[in-house]
């Protein structure tokens, strides 16, 4: 997962400290981020749906695949990314999670512009690889 939102509610409530850090960017402000929560769910009753669309609620994460996280350093959703791997590590399952120095939201758009970038997708590639062959190197 690259720039992973596995809590909205977080994301809603601007819970964590990357969240309040980077509230108007670079790249994903609040603003911006409040209004994709409000496109992919709607109006209406909807805190039942954000809870159920975030990975990082459920109660129970044991039995899911491994998992690579990474995310920017400069990323409003940084902390909910390492969070979520926490908890996936706590539940047992092999995570990895990588915060990219230097790096913003949507960095993977980036790599004709910045090799830092580039590297970075170069390393997701290879984790994903590896665990797609069995070798789990990295995730």
């Amino acid at each position: 997962m690259l720039n992973p939102n596995p809590d909205f509610i977080s994301v809603e409530t601007m819970g964590t400290e990357s969240h309040r850090l980077f509230a108007n960017g670079p790249i994903l402000t609040n603003e911006v981020m409040q209004f994709f929560i409000q496109a992919y769910f709607g109006g209406g009753d909807t805190e039942q749906a954000k809870i159920e669309a975030s990975p990082a609620l459920r109660d129970n994460l044991t039995g899911l695949p491994p998992a690579f996280l990474g995310v920017g350093e400069y990323d409003p959703l940084r902390d909910d990314a390492v969070a979520y791997g926490e908890r996936l590590s706590s539940a047992g399952v092999p995570a990895t999670v990588h915060v990219f120095d230097g790096l913003v939201h949507n960095f993977v758009a980036m790599t004709h512009i910045s090799k830092r970038a580039d590297d970075a997708v170069a390393e997701f590639i290879g984790a994903a690889r590896a665990a797609l062959n069995g070798t789990d190197e990295n995730a």
